[in-house]
């Protein structure tokens, strides 16, 4: 009896011993880790990562090759930890961008030089030369619309930005055509599209003496109605003069002569009715007029396929590239559907989405662009979307700002900009989730693989004990 107790306490102090060492090792090891170089520890295991730069973000803060100067405004002790690990991040990559910690009360002459009013804590203020360009704290974390929606870093976009605004000479211009009903383009898009560098203004044909000079791409937003002669004209001569032209048009009921004429210039039209997807995993949400297309290889969609994301047309049309191109165009089309998809005639009249007699077969075009070698010399481009609904907020928010990234990448080629950095990663907003496949894995692991180990490991130790 005494040799079994004896043996019971020295199996229990084994135990014992070995769950401390186990414990031991784990503290050694997260002790270890701590004092990593940030390079080894701030990697991403998601396109999500927060301390994770993208890589249009790294190319473009390598090829900086001016002075710039990055002043951080914050108080001692008050320092972000993201920020701080970006901030050391973005020194690291070139070291002609320096950063300094700029204490408010310490300093106050940099923020007279360089600001008016008020500053946030944790801001930062990009300078070359006599350029400045201020970031507030609001513009490095930004909440979505609704007070609940998730907040997103977007320290790397609004640096990048700014660091090309002070570098350059010239601001793209965006104008965003009125007049003819089209929607207005939602906060989120306008903010990125600030934040990327772009000034944006609106422009009605109607009442101004023609498209600005100064106007590096013209953007319309589904437009309700169709141009005039005489806006058609003005359009016209834009392009002929080497014009960028960004289209969303929405499927109508009534006929638009006028930009059927300006697309047919580029080789481009519609067919007939809305498309309706009929594969599973080409449509969203059950609705099978909610398109997921295929991203096709493109100049204007390289950066979305290289980020693998996805993008959503809803009540899109699709397009008809013409079977004798006019000359001096060039054409690369953007998206397809399956082959499995059909354009229903009957549009918003639509009585259902199932396959009827007279609907025209897939697969289909969703988007395209065009450049045009001009008689002056110049060349024009455009690029079209007959979906309007792609810049829909909520649309874009459940692609996971798919359709942002579309419009940032687009102008980006339009206006030949330099590629566009990701708006950044949401912080605590996105939930993991585990694929079917994956799932099964795990599945099987948890409830077949652990317990039958467990269970021949029970049973090689009773064995062992029964021989001795």
């Amino acid at each position: 009896m005494k040799e079994k107790n004896c043996r019971a306490v020295q199996h229990g102090t084994f135990y014992l011993l070995l769950t401390a060492l186990s414990l031991v090792i784990l503290i050694l090891l997260n002790l270890i880790a701590e004092k990593l170089p940030a390079s080894w520890t701030q990697k991403s295991m998601s396109q999500t990562a927060v301390l994770e730069l993208s890589e249009q973000a790294e190319t473009f803060l390598r090829t900086v090759d001016q002075d710039v100067v990055v002043y951080w405004i914050v108080r001692g002790g008050q320092e972000d930890i993201y920020l701080e690990r970006f901030l050391a991040r973005v020194s690291e990559l070139n070291t002609r961008i320096e950063v300094e910690k700029t204490d408010p009360v310490l300093h106050p002459g940099i923020l007279s030089q360089y600001t008016s009013g008020s500053v946030d804590q944790n801001s930062l203020i990009a300078v070359c030369g006599q350029k400045s360009k201020y970031i507030g704290y609001g513009e490095i974390y930004v909440r979505g619309s609704d007070e609940d929606s998730a907040v997103r870093l977007c320290a790397e976009s609004a640096l990048c930005a700014a660091i090309r605004s002070v570098t350059t000479q010239q601001t793209p211009s965006v104008c965003l055509l009125t007049g003819h009903g089209e929607q207005s383009l939602p906060e989120r898009f306008t903010a990125q599209l600030t934040a990327q560098g772009y000034r944006l203004s609106t422009l009605d044909l109607l009442s101004s003496d023609g498209i600005p000079a100064d106007c590096d791409c013209l953007l319309v937003c589904g437009a309700a109605q169709d141009l005039t002669e005489a806006e058609l004209m003005q359009l016209t001569a834009y392009l002929q003069d080497g014009g960028r032209l960004c289209l969303f048009s929405r499927y109508l009921d009534e006929s638009t002569p006028n930009w059927n004429a300006l697309l047919a210039g580029y080789g481009l039209s519609t067919v007939p009715g809305l498309v309706v997807e009929a594969q599973s995993g080409s449509y969203a949400d059950g609705y099978p007029y909610y398109l997921l297309p295929q991203i096709l290889t493109a100049d204007a969609t390289r950066e979305l396929r290289s980020a693998s994301r996805r993008v959503m047309l809803p009540l899109c049309q699709a397009v008809q590239p013409s079977d004798s191109m006019p000359e001096g165009i060039s054409q690369q089309l953007l998206f397809a559907s399956s082959a499995y998809a059909y354009s229903k005639q009957a549009g918003f009249s639509m009585q259902t989405t199932q396959r009827e007699e007279g609907d025209a077969s897939g697969p289909f075009y969703l988007a395209a662009s065009a450049e045009k070698q001009e008689q002056s010399g110049v060349q024009s481009a455009l690029c079209w979307f007959p979906s309007a609904y792609i810049l829909d907020d909520t649309v874009n928010t459940s692609v996971s700002d798919g359709n942002l990234y579309l419009l940032l990448d687009v102008l980006q080629f339009l206006l030949d900009s330099g590629a566009a950095v990701p708006p950044g990663p949401l912080l605590g907003g996105e939930r993991l989730t585990v694929g079917a496949a994956a799932l099964g894995l795990w599945a099987a692991v948890c409830i077949a693989v652990l317990p039958l180990g467990l269970a021949v490991c029970g049973w090689a130790y009773l064995r062992r004990r029964k021989r001795r």
